[in-house]
Formats: structure tokens, sequence, C-alpha cells
């Protein structure tokens, strides 16, 4: 039974490039979650390079029939167990993101009644600017750093600030990117990296289907079931 090969978007060599370098030599930066994934990657290669050399060994003892479903039954447990390593690696690393969109949402909140106060009164100030102003007011406490003002405009519901939820995600994204570039080149990182999984995947599910859906799977699957059917018919008489 000839297969196509092992998808190269399953290739583990691809998450490499998403892990950090160490400026002072040149080597990675260890990253649990991208090493779940990679590890994850390379199973899934194996598994599949596994099911590709058994459909390629016809086994002389068995009909062709036999042979194209015993690969089909090989294949679909060795994509569910890839399968469940690459959606646990997804999820530690989306874990991960989770965290790092957690710990930089906004500033740190205020401590003391005035300042809860201050915050209230900054968002009624930028609700009642125009457009421009208000962006602009926006844009220079992000590159001041002005905590007391960016922690007011992205704590409290957008719509007491005037702005719509898209326009306060991307102000959100900016204050990130300014105040803690590591994490946001993290984040980045893993989401770089979960869609090379992403894309992995859907690849090992359509190299799986040119077995399942295969037109020698489809006719040794009819044939078995017709000689299940007359075997059924042929006990069930003897009774």
């Amino acid at each position: 039974m000839k297969l196509q090969q092992t998808p190269l978007s399953l290739t583990p060599e691809l998450i490499a490039k998403f892990y950090k370098r160490d400026p002072a030599n040149g080597g990675t930066i260890p990253d649990a979650a991208l090493s779940g994934i990679e590890a994850a990657m390379r199973a899934a290669f194996e598994e599949i390079n596994r099911v590709g050399a058994v459909g390629s060994q016809l086994d002389p003892t068995v009909t062709p029939q036999a042979h194209a479903l015993r690969v089909r039954d090989i294949a679909l447990k060795a994509v569910e167990r890839a399968a469940g390593r690459l959606d646990a690696a997804r999820a530690a690393a989306m874990a991960d993101i989770a965290r790092i969109e957690a710990e930089t949402s906004a500033p740190p909140a205020p401590r003391d009644a005035h300042a809860v106060q201050m915050e209230a009164e900054i968002r009624s100030m930028l609700r009642n600017m125009d457009a421009k102003a208000r962006g602009a007011a926006i844009a220079k406490a992000i590159s001041d750093g002005d905590d007391l003002v960016v922690g007011a405009f992205l704590r409290g519901p957008a719509m007491l600030t005037g702005v719509g939820e898209a326009e306060r995600e991307m102000r959100r994204g900016a204050w990130r990117k300014q105040r803690h570039p590591e994490k946001t080149d993290r984040q980045e990182r893993l989401q770089k990296a979960i869609a090379a999984v992403d894309r992995g995947g859907s690849a090992m599910l359509a190299w799986t289907r040119q077995i399942t859906e295969s037109a020698a799977v489809q006719l040794a699957q009819a044939g078995k079931d017709r000689a299940d059917a007359a075997l059924a018919a042929l006990n069930q008489a003897a009774e």
C-alpha cells in the first residue's frame, strides 16, 4: 500500500526557530513549553513514519485487502496517540500565554481609596475628550510610563473611557510591548509555535485520510462486511 511521505509540517526542527537565543553564545535558552511542543512534534513525526513503513511492506501471509485494513487500524491508533501528545503540548503553551496575558494586562492596581477615586476621574476625563485628544493622551501616558493614567484606561470597562474594546486592546498591546518586552516576545514566539502545531496537526489528519478514505480500504472494508454478514447468517442458520 503506497503512502505519501510524512508531512514536512510535522518536522520537529521547525520549532527550533522559536526558542530565544542567548546573545552571549548564540545557543537556545531552555523553554519548557517549546520543548514540550518539539517533543510532541517529534513523536508525531515518528508515529507517521512507522505507519508509512508498515504500509510499504506487504506481508506475504495476508491478502492485500487484509493488509489495507491493518494499515488503516495502525494509522488510526498512531494518529490518536500523536494527536493526544500534540493537544497536551498545545494546552501547556496556551496556559503559559494565558499567564503572560494576566501578568501583563495592566499596571498594578491601586492600593488606596484616593488612587481608586483618581482612576475613576481619569476615566471620566478620557470619556469626555474627543477621539483625537483622547488617543494622544493615552499614547503619551504609555510613552511616559504614566501607570496611573494607563491603569485607569486599561482596567475599567472600555465604554467608561469612551473607546471601543478593539482600540483598548490595541493600546494594551502597545503598553505590554513597552513595559514587558521579554514576556511579550515569549508570548509571540509561543503563539507562532502553536500555529506550527496546528498546521502539523491538520497535515497529519489529511495524511491519515489518504488511508481511511482510499479505494483499497473502502473495498477491503466492504468485502469484510460481506464476509462477516455471511458468517453471521451461517451461524444463525446452524443454531
